[in-house]
């Protein structure tokens, strides 16, 4: 079974109806179900705090953080920030060519490149133009 990262856009769009890549998002989450789907905390973080700010609703917020990847039937396992994950972060962080990336979405190329995930869903163009060459991006 192949292993697929997933970036906090597609979790956001994917569970508040008014975001504009609402469908986009839900489409790419549902069409993962027979991949092993991961991501880390970081990408947790990032999530909850989009979740609050876009949706103003912190009882809605947890509940999609708890059903997601704190309940005992947690959709999404979570990788422990380890400090190799943490180094790893870093140089990606430190050695990207635009600019653009979030210490976030260096976290989920640090992740797949020292799990050797090949596959990462994102709706962030900007991550997977910097990475096209080195992982296959699921966007739609």
């Amino acid at each position: 079974m192949s292993s697929c990262l997933i970036d906090a856009n597609v979790f956001v769009a994917g569970y508040l109806v008014d975001d504009t890549q609402h469908l986009i998002g839900k489409k790419i989450f549902n069409g993962l179900s027979a991949k092993n789907k991961q991501t880390n905390y970081w990408l947790v973080a990032e999530v909850a705090t989009v979740l609050l700010m876009k949706s103003k609703n912190l009882s809605f917020t947890q509940k999609i953080i708890d059903d997601l990847f704190f309940s005992d039937q947690a959709l999404v396992p979570v990788t422990p920030i380890s400090l190799e994950l943490w180094q790893a972060t870093h140089d990606v962080f430190v050695e990207q060519k635009n600019h653009k990336l979030s210490w976030a979405d260096c976290s989920l190329i640090a992740q797949a490149r020292l799990e050797d995930v090949q596959t990462i869903a994102t709706l962030d163009r900007d991550l997977s133009q910097e990475f096209e060459c080195e992982f296959k991006f699921i966007q739609k």
